[in-house]
């Protein structure tokens, strides 16, 4: 018997454009020198994954969720990812709060 796989969801990274008072425009976050894809510093990050739902708007009956990813945690969820981690793992990694994340404590283990 064959088991489907659940998906575990994706990173997008984005920026922000603000209007200056002066008029000219800024792109936060602030880099200096091009962007580079890869570089947690370079973006804001944001973890998204669908959930079938019966007030979905879609006809498919999904709809897409979102979470908000601190800098610090993006290549923890990266891996989380490629090892396909459920997103109530992933969830609650993201969640964690910092000072269990400090190398001197650790980590608590995402509930199976």
């Amino acid at each position: 018997m064959k088991t489907a796989k659940k998906a575990s969801g994706w990173l997008e990274r984005k920026t922000t454009t603000k209007k200056l008072t002066n008029g000219s425009n800024v792109t936060y976050p602030i880099v200096q020198g091009d962007r580079i894809a890869d570089n947690p510093q370079h973006w804001y990050w944001v973890y998204r994954w669908e959930e079938k739902t019966g007030d979905a708007y879609s006809d498919n009956g999904y709809i897409t969720r979102a979470i908000a990813i601190p800098q610090t945690k993006v290549e923890g969820v990266r891996l989380a990812l490629s090892l396909g981690w459920s997103v109530e793992k992933i969830t609650l990694l993201i969640r964690a709060t910092s000072h269990c994340l400090k190398r001197d404590r650790p980590v608590p283990a995402p509930y199976s």
